[in-house]
């Protein structure tokens, strides 16, 4: 069976859209995609400007960050998210 690809189109309440649904649903799964986005950037040497992570990678990806001698930002916004800021 192929992979559901939603359309950006289709949005929840608060505006948000679904592109692509991932069968696995945990929060280990999402975290650990996350910060394999954030270090392909970093590994890049990508400036990283007011990007919304979830809060409980911030200590992941500060010691992601030190790994490769960047500083990383962090400020909380919400109820589980955060803006990340790597220059």
């Amino acid at each position: 069976m192929g992979a559901k690809i939603y359309p950006f189109k289709v949005r929840n309440a608060e505006g948000y859209g679904l592109v692509l649904r991932f069968e696995d649903q945990s929060n280990s799964f999402t975290h650990g995609f996350e910060c394999g986005i954030i270090w392909q950037k970093l590994k890049d040497k990508q400036v990283i400007d007011r990007e919304t992570i979830n809060t409980e990678n911030k200590e992941q990806i500060q010691q992601m960050a030190e790994v490769h001698h960047r500083i990383a930002e962090f400020e909380d916004i919400a109820d589980g998210w955060t803006i990340l800021t790597i220059e």
